[in-house]
């Protein structure tokens, strides 16, 4: 005959379903989130210092030595917000063709891109809530298929709750997928790729909104 698991016994489980959960999702999102904004760091860095394009190469493989060092002691030096802004300026002043004749690409880069350091910011900032009113809430007999989890923000002086199903955090995987199609189209759009921009724009239509 079974013995029945303790309510300790019952959290610790519970506990350990969601740390796991949280940890694989901060993980996922701070990842991409990272890839994202090196990405927007080479194309800054390849205004000023273009090498020779080759579509097959990432961003940074085409960077030039003085490129390199261009990115390594001054862009890398700045926050994501900063270079989001810095991303703007640089295509106005050096590409104002681009500016002018695909400003709603840029428009929703730069929203899509605040959108990925808001929320990066938010997972890898917040705290897990492991909190007895949070786990008694969860059916472990479920919880595989619904992985929902719970973290907490301090902000202004308040605790604000943010809880996540796995389609949620899915919707922000596609959201930040399709911001770094975004910076691939518009580093193309650079370089007169118009074949490859083409591309990631039909890759990028396909996209779950």
């Amino acid at each position: 005959m079974a013995t029945r698991k303790t309510e300790i016994e019952k959290r610790l489980e519970k506990g350990s379903e969601v740390i796991h959960t949280i940890r694989l999702n901060r993980g996922t999102i701070i990842e991409l989130a990272s890839d994202i904004e090196n990405d927007l760091s080479d194309i800054i860095t390849w205004c000023f210092y273009p090498g020779k394009y080759n579509v097959k190469l990432t961003p940074q493989e085409r960077l030039t030595k003085n490129g390199i060092i261009f990115k390594s002691i001054i862009i890398n030096k700045l926050d994501f917000r900063d270079k989001i802004e810095i991303l703007k300026d640089v295509i106005l002043n050096k590409k104002p063709d681009i500016y002018n004749n695909y400003s709603h690409l840029i428009k929703k880069i730069t929203s899509n891109l605040n959108k990925v350091r808001e929320f990066r910011n938010l997972m890898a900032h917040a705290s897990s809530d492991l909190s007895d009113k949070f786990l008694k809430s969860i059916n472990l007999n479920t919880y595989k298929r619904s992985q929902e989890f719970q973290i907490l923000e301090y902000k202004k002086g308040k605790l604000i709750k943010h809880k996540f199903s796995q389609n949620e955090i899915e919707s922000k995987r596609w959201m930040m997928i399709s911001t770094m199609l975004g910076l691939w189209q518009l580093f193309a759009l650079i370089n007169k790729d118009y074949e490859s921009f083409t591309e990631w724009k039909e890759i990028s239509d396909k996209i779950p909104s």
